[in-house]
């Protein structure tokens, strides 16, 4: 069960230790971008190979594409300070939620949360042709989802700056996202940010519910594994045929 910190008002000074899942996820998004600069910018070629990992919900509703439900946030929009501002929030939540969660507990978080909010962008591309073309990528979503699942998790863990609990810095975060779609600051669809917080909701929400599913499935499996394990001794009742040619015990030795 995740691991909630209800200490009450101290805010949070020191730095987080980076943990194992979220240093892979740091080098590796900033690795993949210094690429996509040198593809974009330096490297001729006549097809982008970042263009295959963009989640379009035309490509995923038409040709079947799905696996962009899962690799839109590594490609990230070509704005240094955008992955510098979404690298942090990575740092300072999904380290809590890992420590909190695990490592592998927490990896299947973020698949889940990249998927269901690429879905719900996709669904949303359905119902207004205007982003059903366009492209949804950045790990700026991704961060919106943990740092949901984050101040449901620790939900009176106050931050240092702003000096707010995590549940009052959620609908900080809400309200940016929402203040970036009216004001149209992006070209994305709306649902990728707003889909990502609530997805994150929901899961930090719940997470312990899935945690006792998971649970649950993962003890059957082990007694599944136990039982196959387990021999059939010969032995029982002798019939008549054992009892004529059973040796007769010698009792003077017997105490």
């Amino acid at each position: 069960m995740p691991r909630r910190d209800d200490s009450g008002p101290a805010p949070q000074l020191a730095l987080p230790r980076l943990t194992p899942a979220v240093k892979v996820m740091l080098i590796g998004v900033v690795a993949l971008f210094v690429l996509q600069l040198l593809v974009s910018n330096w490297i001729t070629t006549r097809i982008n190979p970042f263009h295959y990992v963009v989640l379009f919900p035309s490509a995923v509703v038409k040709q079947f594409q799905v696996w962009r439900l899962l690799t839109w946030p590594l490609v990230q929009p070509a704005d240094v300070s955008d992955l510098l501002w979404a690298c942090a929030g990575l740092y300072f939540f999904a380290t809590d939620l890992e420590e909190a969660y695990g490592t592998k507990r927490f990896l299947l978080f973020s698949v889940l949360a990249t998927v269901l909010s690429g879905i719900v962008a996709t669904v949303y591309g359905l119902f207004h042709s205007s982003y059903f073309t366009e492209p949804v990528m950045g790990l700026a979503s991704f961060g919106f989802a943990v740092t949901a699942a984050w101040g449901v998790t620790f939900p009176h863990k106050r931050l240092f700056f702003p000096p707010v609990s995590a549940r009052v810095f959620v609908w900080i975060i809400l309200g940016i996202a929402i203040l970036s779609i009216l004001a149209r600051a992006s070209r994305m669809s709306p649902a990728a940010s707003l889909g990502s917080i609530g997805v994150g909701y929901l899961l930090g929400k719940y997470w312990s519910r899935i945690e006792d599913i998971l649970d649950r499935r993962r003890l059957a499996r082990l007694k599944a594994k136990r039982d196959r394990g387990l021999r059939v001794l010969p032995g029982g009742k002798l019939d008549d045929r054992d009892l004529k040619n059973r040796k007769p015990v010698d009792k003077r030795f017997l105490n």
